[in-house]
């Protein structure tokens, strides 16, 4: 099923570079879903990929503080977390942190959700300064 998925997603996305060009806002979203389907087929190389190819549309067509990047860049936080790149993933969480505060404030359930992942994040690796700070910032956004 997802295999066939993958097939006919890449298709439609070959279809809509040749259509619209590169650089579509929708061809980012298509990517974030190319993203996910690599990713459950543990091909996270492709899926580091094409998500940093999103991002980059996302940021140049709707803006770097545009929720759609900020959620592309959450996905990409994931695949590192998972990978156990908590640096690159701190990263990334945060530039998504930042756009969500700055467009939702920092009371949101959005914006406290990645709060929450970092300080998750951050527990997991025993960095506790990093995450004495965001609890600090998410029980204020409470």
């Amino acid at each position: 099923m997802y295999s066939r998925d993958i097939i006919e997603l890449e298709a439609k996305i070959r279809t809509e570079e040749l259509s619209s060009g590169v650089d579509d806002p929708q061809l980012a979203a298509w990517l974030g879903q190319l993203a996910h389907l690599y990713f459950v087929f543990d091909r996270n190389a492709d899926a580091e990929r094409v998500l940093w190819r999103a991002v980059t549309i996302s940021s140049k067509q709707v803006g770097q503080e545009d929720l759609a990047t900020a959620s592309l860049l959450n996905d990409l936080g994931y695949l590192y977390e998972t990978q156990s790149r908590w640096s690159e993933a701190e990263h990334v969480y945060r530039l998504a942190y930042a756009i969500r505060c700055i467009n939702l404030g920092s009371s949101h359930r959005d914006s406290l959700h990645t709060a929450r992942t970092i300080i998750a994040m951050c527990r997991k690796q025993g960095n506790n300064l990093l995450e004495r700070e965001l609890e600090r910032l998410a029980k204020v956004g409470s």
